[in-house]
């Protein structure tokens, strides 16, 4: 049977959204239903009030509160924010806020007679956390994981890195982006934090032309700023020289203007600046693309998340979550430029010095661009496992699909003995098979290859838990 191949298509860059942003001091502190009171002094945001046309009305008034990351809340969160209402059966449905002036909009719209109102308050993934530890709001957008002390912060509502709190809702891919006329087309994780701590200066130092580097970087509250410092700097820190941006599309078309310059955005913000490949450590360098970021095998790829409570009281947390899950809420994910969750195949190429045998496995397979993970210093599947062994259960029942066979691919770090290793990538192998067998799903084949094809090094905590991985390949 031939196999059938998706085609990788292009990346979604298109048209973000222009719903822009209205002035405001600082976080609403009004306290959703069954959260801890807010205890800042924050100065309460009311939301604006219906239109002459909307007055005199009977119904619930209902507000949902989405603070947090700027990737999301610039174009993706209002997006959804839109389509949101208009799938509940909303009218009249008006953005309010187009001067740009801050990170605040509201969409609102008349449903079942009454006044609903969502905010997007979007000036970093921090500024989430802590507005949902304080009740603030009722959605934290995060372009990066909730960090150890965060979690704590948030118990009381609930397991923040478990499923029930943890929405992982699109994949971002941070991109590294340089002038259009720089030759330099790939530079390795090592190099950047080279560049960026100010040891590396000139692009001579890479082959380009005698020039300057000119830095530009996010500004210390975006989880932009958070995933590229985790991932690239390590114990460094930018130099207090970059150019700080609190605006993607900013930063992006001052890179595009200065061909010295070098900056990191988000994939939908390149825009008409270029991207360079990039790699980490011992593994292949790869640019960000739908299916490298998809299967975050890209080095700075990234997850978009939802945290919420475990059991949150305002009703349309979970209604909004649901719909950004659903196929109608992952089109927008894609239109706004970012990585949807929708599996997708491709027939990478074979890695430089990958075993014979894995080479034999994967020979006439096609890979999807899903890789399961697990919690941090867990051999449990995290919360983005379940949801996706849902999608590779819904992939397979195409018509096209049904007479697919599944090859699991296990991975580990580098750390202790290769023979423990080696058990331990076939163990996760096994954890991935028993979450799809209870969905039906059998496995022909679980290998695991032990510390084998490193997509990051295994110098450092991240990069462990990114080479503990399996891959999903069917025949």
């Amino acid at each position: 049977m031939t196999t059938h191949i998706i085609s990788r298509g292009v990346l979604l860059r298109f048209g973000l959204f222009a719903l822009a942003l209205v002035a405001t001091p600082s976080c609403a502190p009004e306290t959703t239903q069954g959260e801890p009171p807010a205890t800042s002094a924050a100065v309460d945001e009311k939301p604006p009030a219906p239109p002459a046309s909307a007055q005199g009305l009977t119904g619930p008034t209902q507000t949902l509160r989405l603070h947090g990351s700027n990737t999301i809340g610039l174009s993706l969160a209002p997006a959804l924010a839109k389509a949101f209402l208009t799938q509940l059966g909303a009218t009249n449905i008006m953005v309010n806020g187009d001067d740009r002036k801050s990170e605040r909009i509201w969409i609102q719209g008349v449903l079942n007679g009454g006044w609903t109102s969502v905010e997007v308050y979007a000036p970093g993934s921090k500024v989430g956390f802590t507005a949902l530890a304080s009740g603030g709001c009722d959605i934290a957008l995060a372009s990066r994981p909730v960090k150890p002390e965060e979690a704590a912060a948030l118990r009381s509502l609930g397991d923040m890195n478990s499923l029930a709190s943890d929405h992982v809702i699109g994949i971002d891919g941070i991109a590294v982006i340089v002038n259009k006329n720089n030759r330099t087309s790939k530079l390795t994780t090592k190099q950047l934090g080279l560049i960026f701590d100010g040891e590396l200066t000139n692009w001579s130092q890479f082959g380009g032309a005698s020039l300057p580097i000119h830095l530009y970087s996010r500004d210390a509250k975006s989880g932009t700023h958070d995933a590229f410092t985790s991932i690239v700097m390590g114990n460094k820190t930018i130099l207090a020289d970059a150019k700080t941006f609190d605006d993607s599309e900013a930063l992006s078309a001052s890179v595009a203007a200065d061909e010295g310059g070098i900056g990191y955005v988000g994939l939908p913000f390149v825009k008409d600046a270029k991207s360079v490949a990039v790699q980490d450590g011992d593994s292949t360098p790869l640019f960000p693309t739908v299916f490298t970021v998809g299967t975050e095998d890209y080095a700075l790829s990234r997850r978009l998340h939802f945290y919420a409570a475990e059991a949150p009281r305002n009703p349309l947390v979970r209604q909004f979550v649901d719909f950004a899950l659903s196929d109608a809420g992952q089109r927008i994910v894609e239109q706004t430029g970012f990585v949807s969750l929708a599996l997708r195949t491709d027939t990478p190429p074979l890695p430089e010095g990958a075993p014979a045998a894995y080479g034999t496995d994967v020979k006439g397979a096609v890979r999807l661009s899903v890789n399961f993970r697990f919690r941090t210093g867990s051999s449990q599947l995290d919360a983005k496992a379940a949801p996706d062994a849902d999608r590779v259960l819904k992939f397979l029942a195409l018509p096209e699909n049904r007479s697919k066979h599944v090859i699991l691919h296990g991975f580990a770090d580098k750390q202790g003995a290769e023979a423990a290793n080696l058990e331990l990538s076939r163990t996760r192998g096994e954890a991935v098979a028993k979450e799809l067998r209870s969905r039906g799903i059998s496995p022909d084949k679980i290998a695991g290859w032990g510390s084998a094809l490193p997509i990051a090094p295994n110098d450092t905590p991240e990069g462990r838990e990114r080479n503990r991985r399996v891959e999903l390949w069917i025949r």
